[in-house]
Formats: structure tokens, sequence, C-alpha cells
């Protein structure tokens, strides 16, 4: 059984029961004819219960879970997450910041992967043919000023960043990886917002297979229920901030 609920900073939590020991599995996600993979979303059964975090889903729109192991096919009653209609976010969602896409957000490009090399006496050149590219494209965004430290928490990740929207926005996926080129941004003096724009390459996704941090109050509650802060310290010394965020709280 498949159970879903949806957490803080547009995040999901979802729980399958159990996972057949020794049965390769997958846990994806999908609205209407998008799909993607759950980060961490495959690996091989070992009987108990799967908790993963997702942070790759559109906003406003029914989102359906399926859980794979072998004849096993599960899926999730529909869940939305609501939120904005473009976010731009870190891999794991760490640092989000909100947006209102601008007029001439939706072009695309193409990368042409071919060389032309021109020979003297040669009325054509000779060239080097490579497979076209996904390419990239340009966002125009708005952002309240008031959000000025988490874009540029987000944008200074020094690495792939996430965009997710409302779908349909045209033919553009819904959810994507892409990679930040340069930014420009001018202010407006009629209001509390800056205007950016910044050009885009799509990537992949490098750090799929990781399990991500994502638990309610109510799990952490319920893992440290009776213990002391003395306790909780000895249980957590030497541990970093990165690692307690990735604990998992349905385990202990």
């Amino acid at each position: 059984m498949i159970s879903v609920s949806v957490l803080s900073e547009y995040k999901t939590q979802v729980i399958v029961s159990t996972t057949p020991t020794g049965v390769p599995w997958s846990l994806t996600g999908s609205w209407e004819d998008f799909t993607w993979t759950v980060p961490g979303g495959e690996g091989v059964g070992d009987g108990g219960q799967l908790h993963l975090t997702d942070v790759l889903a559109p906003t406003n729109v029914p989102v359906v879970y399926t859980f794979r192991a072998g004849a096993t096919v599960e899926t999730s009653v529909p869940v939305v997450i609501v939120g904005p209609r473009f976010l731009l976010q870190r891999l794991d969602g760490s640092a989000i910041v909100e947006a209102q896409l601008m007029l001439g957000s939706i072009g695309l490009e193409l990368d042409v992967h071919q060389e032309l090399f021109y020979i003297p006496n040669r009325s054509r050149p000779a060239i080097r043919y490579g497979t076209t590219g996904d390419g990239g494209g340009m966002f125009r965004i708005r952002v309240d000023r008031t959000r000025r430290a988490q874009f540029d928490e987000v944008m200074r990740t020094g690495g792939p960043i996430v965009y997710r929207t409302t779908p349909p926005l045209e033919d553009l996926a819904p959810v994507e990886t892409i990679l930040v080129g340069r930014l420009t941004s001018e202010g407006l003096a009629s209001g509390p917002q800056r205007d950016w724009a910044f050009t885009y390459v799509f990537a992949d996704y490098p750090t799929l297979e990781k399990r991500l941090g994502g638990f309610p109050w109510d799990d952490f509650d319920a893992a440290l229920a009776g213990q002391t802060w003395n306790q909780f310290d000895t249980r957590f010394a030497g541990t970093a901030w990165d690692q307690f965020d990735l604990t998992d709280w349905l385990a202990l």
C-alpha cells in the first residue's frame, strides 16, 4: 500500500508499506503523460517499509505515485501540491524561491552539435556530424525583493537547479533540471519587485539515486517520545546538520 502526504516547501512524503525481499523496485510519479523517477526511487527490496521524499512534482495538478516490484504494481490516490505557478529550487528542495513568469519565457533553442571545417579550394566544408542536443532557453521572472535572499541561495548553488510549474505551460515540461547561465536584472521603481532574465540549458538530475530527507513533526515526536534532551544529545553526538537532516525518523 502507498500513502502520500504533502509536507512543507511543496514536498511530498511517499511511504510504501512493504518492499518484496530481493526484488528490484521503482517508484515514479506522474501527471497525465508526464512521468518522473522519485529521488532515490530505485532499489532492491529488503522486506521493510520504504520512505521517500519527492521534490520533483508539478504544482496544483493531481499527481499519482506508482510502485513497481516484479509483477507487483501499486498506485496511490491522487494528491495535489498546492503552491505557486512557478518556482526555482535546489535539487534537494532545501532552498526554494517563488517567482512570476514574464513574457518571453517560453522560447527554446536546440543545440546543433556539428562542426564545419573550411578547406582552401573546396566549395563545400568538411563536416563533423553529431546528435542535436536538447538545448535550453531563457526565463524572464519577477521576484519580490523580500525573497532576494532565497533567490540568491538557489542561484548560487554552483550546479544544476530545478524549475517546477503548474502545467500546462505551452509545450514545456512542467518540471526540469537546468543549468543557469548569465543573469541580468532590473529593479522596478514602481513596486517592490526585481525582474531577472537568465539563459539556461537542460541538464540531467545528477543525484537521482540519493534519497532525500523530509518528515513532518509528528514523525519526529513519535521517534523521540519519552527521551530527555541528554539522551537526544548522546544519540546525535558528532552528527553534522546535513546528516541530521537526512535522519529516517520512521526507522528509529
